[in-house]
């Protein structure tokens, strides 16, 4: 039998091999380091979303213990709820000791884009134990809150009932890489008793 022998020129990769090889290893650490970028990035959006949904929904549930205290007080149900209207929108103020969180009036407020509701100036702040407060670092979001009365129908039996229903709206406003977003949670406070 008789063996042919390759030049020794012929043995292992050619350079264009090689480059080749280079070229398709790279570009798959290309695809790679995009997907594991944009996985970064949706889970730092994901935490701002929620922090967000948490934020606004700390303004609705202010607004139900600001009812449930009216009533334990033996006060009118809906007492400092309407003071929140869309011309006039709320902010949380934070309690001291045992003094729970309120809603108040906004000291500033921007104006109103063409359809929109006005929004507090106010940003949300930081505390030092974790939580917000009314005094702290400044956080990238801000929270308003409007307390809408739901119009009740007039019926023959009542021409002219009293609003015994509120539509409690808050909303968190914040930038992530020059890109507005917004969360609003809405619910109905009714006068349960």
């Amino acid at each position: 039998m008789n063996k042919k022998t390759l030049p020794q020129f012929h043995k292992g990769f050619t350079l264009i091999e090689t480059l080749f090889a280079i070229l398709i290893f790279s570009a798959a650490l290309i695809a790679l380091m995009t997907i594991a970028g944009r996985g970064i990035s949706a889970t730092a959006n994901a935490a701002q979303t929620t922090t967000a949904s948490y934020i606004a929904q700390e303004g609705i549930e202010v607004a139900r213990n600001m009812r449930d205290s009216n009533y334990e007080s033996g006060g009118v149900w809906d007492s400092n709820l309407s003071s929140c209207a869309f011309s006039t929108p709320c902010k949380v103020v934070y309690g001291t000791g045992s003094t729970a969180p309120m809603l108040a009036p906004c000291s500033s407020y921007l104006p109103s884009l063409a359809g929109t509701a006005p929004t507090c100036g106010e940003v949300v702040k930081a505390s030092a134990s974790g939580g917000f407060a009314d005094t702290g670092t400044n956080s990238q979001y801000s929270r308003t809150v409007y307390v809408v009365p739901v119009t009740p129908v007039p019926t023959t039996q009542n021409p002219t009932p009293s609003v015994n229903e509120y539509e409690v709206i808050s909303r968190v406003n914040w930038v992530s890489k020059t890109i507005p977003h917004v969360v609003t949670l809405e619910t109905i406070v009714k006068d349960w008793h």
